[in-house]
């Protein structure tokens, strides 16, 4: 009995003496990020089981009437709070944690998160006509700061006066400018073509900065010439009718409305003929719309690469082009639509793109090609088909379109595909899709989206992948892009919407904050797509209209994903990954200066643990959060 009471108090004793172990000492508060974050540190003779109860009120310690709330649990002896407001003063401790058992509080510190102190100087100056030395009014000045310790993260925009004169306050840092008008080759400051020519302004407090003058040249109307020719097939028939396009060889500059490009269409006997810039180096393509025949770059050239180019300093004519016939395989690939329960048949379209992973050219001819299944079973069937690997899309109305995957398993990502690999003979069958329904909107008070799609040359894209998805991130309309490269998404209602837009061997665009008012009408969103399928920001000249930070795609993803934000203007970005307990894991983007418009990043986390993470960005006075799921 004696030798079980001491082995009681013994353990009493024992448990007493561990509750009481020794709190977090020399609790420390650091300000990160530009004052916009705190981090805690302190020390402690830490075990492997020890944890950090962290404790914070929005108050300073000696204020009584706001209590400590306890705000996270780490595991290490560090955290950095984000979530502050300027001009209040926290006050944080920290308790050491054991199972059940709680050491007494740490020493308790005090931060306070400021307001930045702004200083600002001014730039003048004056815009002229360089041939006529007159005043040039309403000439557009866009400034970008370019350092991180200007606080002033947007491009600034000014205009001239009726004497040609600007004057545009700043805040202290370093710019560059680019000035333009209407009718006028706009240029940036001072006499630079590009921006890394450009003279850099310095700004200092109370300056104000009298310029050099600017001259703007106008724009002198091109010399146009004439390119004609006639397509036939190899036996002399002049009747092969369809679409001519003109790449641009020497222009390294095409923006999205298609410059750079030029197209024309055949009349009934093969002849075409289009209107080009003298100096312009020429690769022309003929795709006929008889699709016996092969499509191909003047000369029988296949790519882009390849093609032999016309150099236009006159009138050029005789551009000939003889179109061979398309060999015959005896092959075909045949499958079946259907529901994710695999009971319903599918009424839709099911789409083949040749797959090049050598030569990624968006101009590499490779083919495109449709089925619509059967109305009733769903089934699809495709016949002579070129050699090669394949990726296979489905659609079906009401449903999500997926790539074709051998487990079943839907994806509207391409790169998640499977190929299907086609020899020259051989039938492949079950090539079947599972599709998931979507998620149908309201119908009432709607609207439609709808637009083109291309690619950088300015050439519209059939089959490309287009889908809308809610604020959430459900997706509730997919639609297939025609041969005219037209995509439409009907019976929206109102709010704002993700559209995305994705083809084999193609980028991928993402565009968010597309808000949609059936007052307003339909919406029309023109998609510029890159070719290779790996970029990893992308942009479109349809501007968000909302700073956002989309949730990321795939969600759970193993082991990468696509992180998507919107800009609406130009702006200083940072975006970064924390775990769950608010400890940063990487930095994608560290104030980096970035255009308005939408962009993608890709984050692997290969050699992270399965878990929750957060993914957290930052520009000027905004900031969002987000949580993601790595599932291995």
């Amino acid at each position: 009995m004696k030798s079980i009471k001491t082995a009681l108090l013994v353990l009493i004793l024992s448990v007493f003496t561990y509750a009481q172990m020794a709190p977090p000492q020399n609790l420390t508060a650091t300000a990160t990020n530009n004052n916009k974050s705190v981090k805690l540190t302190w020390e402690h003779d830490q075990s492997s089981n020890i944890r950090y109860f962290v404790f914070k009120k929005d108050a300073p310690a000696d204020d009584t009437t706001k209590p400590f709330r306890r705000i996270t649990v780490v595991n290490h002896k560090e955290f950095i709070d984000l979530h502050l407001a300027i001009g209040i003063t926290y006050s944080y401790f920290v308790k050491a944690v054991s199972g059940t058992n709680q050491s007494s509080p740490s020493n308790i510190v005090e931060f306070t998160r400021l307001a930045p102190v702004l200083a600002f100087g001014k730039i003048n100056g004056f815009v002229f006509d360089e041939l006529t030395s007159l005043p040039l009014s309403n000439a557009t000045l866009r400034i970008q700061p370019i350092d991180n310790v200007n606080p002033g993260n947007t491009v600034l925009l000014g205009r001239t006066d009726s004497n040609g004169f600007y004057s545009v306050r700043l805040k202290v840092g370093n710019y560059k400018m680019f000035v333009g008008a209407p009718r006028y080759v706009g240029e940036f400051y001072d006499n630079a073509s590009t921006p890394n020519l450009a003279t850099i302004i310095t700004v200092a407090e109370n300056d104000s900065l009298l310029l050099n003058q600017i001259s703007l040249a106008p724009v002198v109307p091109p010399v146009m010439y004439t390119v004609s020719g006639t397509v036939k097939d190899a036996d002399g028939i002049f009747n092969l009718t369809g679409r001519i396009s003109a790449f641009v060889k020497n222009r390294t500059h095409m923006p999205p409305n298609g410059f750079g490009h030029y197209n024309a269409r055949t009349d009934s006997l093969g002849n075409f003929s289009f209107n080009v810039k003298q100096g312009d180096t020429l690769a022309l393509f003929i795709k006929p719309d008889n699709h016996s025949f092969k499509s191909e770059f003047w000369n029988g050239k296949t790519t882009i690469d390849l093609a032999d180019l016309i150099v236009v300093s006159d009138n050029v004519t005789e551009i000939n082009f003889t179109l061979d016939p398309k060999p015959v395989y005896n092959n075909g690939v045949a499958g079946t639509v259907y529901d994710s329960a695999g009971t319903l048949g599918l009424k839709g379209h099911v789409y083949l793109v040749k797959k090049d992973l050598t030569t990624p050219n968006p101009h590499n001819l490779r083919r495109k090609i449709w089925v619509a299944t059967d109305s009733l079973t769903g089934a699809f069937s495709f016949s002579n088909l070129e050699p090669g690997e394949y990726i296979a899309l489905a659609v079906a109305k009401g449903y999500k379109a997926s790539y074709f995957k051998y487990d079943g398993i839907p994806t509207m990502d391409w790169r998640l595909a499977d190929s299907i690999v086609v020899s020259e003979d051989g039938n492949l069958g079950d090539i079947n899709f599972y599709l998931k329904a979507r998620n149908l909107p309201n119908n009432t008070n709607s609207s439609a989206l709808f637009g083109y799609t291309y690619e950088s040359t300015g050439m519209s894209t059939e089959g490309i992948l287009t889908f809308v998805a809610d604020g959430s991130g459900n997706i509730i309309s997919a639609s297939i892009s025609d041969p005219s490269g037209f995509y439409i998404h009907e019976d929206l209602t109102d709010g704002n919407y993700i559209l995305t837009a994705n083809g084999v061997n193609m980028g991928e665009v993402v565009l968010s904050g597309i808000a949609l008012n059936h007052e307003n009408g339909d919406r029309e969103i023109d998609l510029q797509l890159s070719p290779n399928g790996t970029t990893s920001v992308n942009s479109n000249s349809e501007l968000p209209e909302v700073f956002d930070l989309l949730q990321n795609y795939p969600n759970p993803f193993n082991p990468s994903t696509q992180i998507a934000f919107a800009l609406p203007e130009a702006s200083v970005v940072t975006l970064k990954i924390f775990n769950i307990a608010g400890q940063e894991i990487s930095t994608l983007i560290k104030n980096e200066f970035l255009n308005a418009g939408n962009h993608v990043i890709v984050f692997d986390a290969s050699k992270l643990a399965n878990g929750v993470y957060l993914y957290r960005i930052e520009s000027g006075s905004h900031n969002i959060t987000k949580k993601m799921t790595l599932l291995k």
